[in-house]
């Protein structure tokens, strides 16, 4: 019954999207309003309409759906082969080595290893760490590239999602606002699996600078 629609709500969430609309719609180089029939650039609307309500929200109401047999992933026997660059890591990583897709991430790596609030981290590399968000109408999974155990000065260690990436792609503000507004709001609510937060790293040789802004 919890997933049940409440029809009586519609008035509510209609009143609510004429608002976005006439306040937040920016319609650019003779583009107009009409063009959000379009099914792609409509679900992208109703996308940020869904994620500033659950900013807005009152009182925490996310809670996820887990997959049902491995609602939790482990680091521990993860074995694998690659033919791309690596790096060897140390004590702070479970895995020998860094699967290497870019320069910058080599850098990152060794910045999370030289960072004392780090505790320990692992790149995102066959660990089927995913999180699935709607672009364009349409189902993808952002695989984030580090995770990182972080000191914060709570009692238990932050976990914290990295993105590294220099590059503006279309979906890129979609996936990182999915993951912010709606996956760790969710994850963070069921006090089953640590704290959450995520972070974007464009430039690696700030990398410290920005971990620390969770510290």
């Amino acid at each position: 019954m919890q997933n049940k629609v409440k029809f009586w709500l519609f008035p509510q969430v209609l009143q609510i999207t004429k608002y976005w609309l006439e306040n937040y719609l920016i319609c650019r180089d003779n583009t107009f309003p009409q063009l959000l029939w379009y099914e792609e650039l409509r679900h992208n609307a109703a996308n940020r309409i869904v994620q500033r309500l659950q900013t807005q929200a009152g009182k925490p109401i996310l809670k996820p759906i887990l997959q049902p047999r491995h609602a939790e992933g482990s680091t521990d026997k993860i074995d694998y082969r690659t033919s791309k660059a690596t790096y060897v890591t140390n004590h702070k990583c479970h895995l020998s080595h860094v699967v290497l897709d870019s320069v910058w991430e080599r850098q990152f790596a060794q910045a999370l290893q030289s960072i004392n609030e780090v505790k320990a981290y692992v790149k995102n590399h066959q660990l089927d760490f995913k999180v699935p968000y709607t672009f364009e109408g349409k189902q993808h999974h952002y695989i984030p590239d580090f995770i990182a155990k972080v000191d914060d000065g709570h009692d238990d260690l932050l976990n914290l999602i990295i993105e590294v990436s220099g590059e503006k792609r279309p979906d890129k503000e979609t996936k990182m606002e999915t993951v912010k507004n709606l996956w760790v709001p969710a994850v963070n609510n069921t006090g089953q699996f640590g704290r959450w937060a995520i972070c974007e790293v464009t430039d690696p040789y700030q990398a410290m600078g920005i971990i620390r802004e969770f510290v």
